[in-house]
């Protein structure tokens, strides 16, 4: 099954700064190829750890 994520994600990099989605950090002509895999996979992990998050909490409150 593949992970879907909300459409109003953003992503805050401490560096790169804020995007509203990855083809518009994709298309940031300050940024070289290695940053954008390096903050798109930071983007990444940060959903996928909110993800995990929202079910332990989920799991959580229903018992």
């Amino acid at each position: 099954m593949q992970t879907q994520y909300p459409p109003t994600a953003h992503y805050q990099h401490p560096q790169l700064g804020t995007y509203k989605s990855a083809d518009e950090l994709l298309s940031d002509e300050r940024l070289s190829e290695t940053e954008k895999q390096m903050a798109i996979e930071a983007w990444r992990v940060q959903l996928e750890h909110g993800i995990y998050e929202d079910a332990e909490t989920a799991a959580y409150m229903s018992s």
